[in-house]
């Protein structure tokens, strides 16, 4: 069960997040608006796509305050991930660091590729 506080932060992030779509000739482009509180900070969003029949068509791009992108594909739906932590590349170059110097430690290729 959640505690009080991640329910909080659901709730506002539900109630303050605007979204834009705009159609064009070419696709579909999103706009987000997503909240930035004083005591949170929202390190990762999901958003699922539905209804798309082949990723080969499938562009995503981003501005400078998402650090991560990745996305995965189940039938005609495509999840979505942004991580929004400007850490993020440091901590990839420090576990990537990690695997290089020792290869057979245990999780080091787990840690590494999280953060990759």
């Amino acid at each position: 069960m959640p505690s009080i506080d991640e329910m909080y932060e659901y709730w506002f992030l539900r109630k303050n997040t605007s979204i834009e779509k705009t159609i064009t000739s070419t696709g579909i482009k999103f706009k987000l608006m997503i909240p930035n509180g004083v005591n949170f900070f929202f390190h990762e969003l999901s958003f699922l796509l539905s209804d798309i029949n082949s990723i080969e068509d499938l562009a995503i791009s981003t501005d400078t305050s998402v650090y991560g992108m990745s996305f995965a594909v189940n039938g005609q739906s495509v999840l979505v991930n942004l991580n929004f932590n400007n850490q993020l590349p440091v901590r990839a170059e420090k576990y990537v660091s990690i695997l290089e110097s020792n290869p057979t430690m245990a999780y080091a290729k787990d840690d590494a590729e999280y953060f990759t």
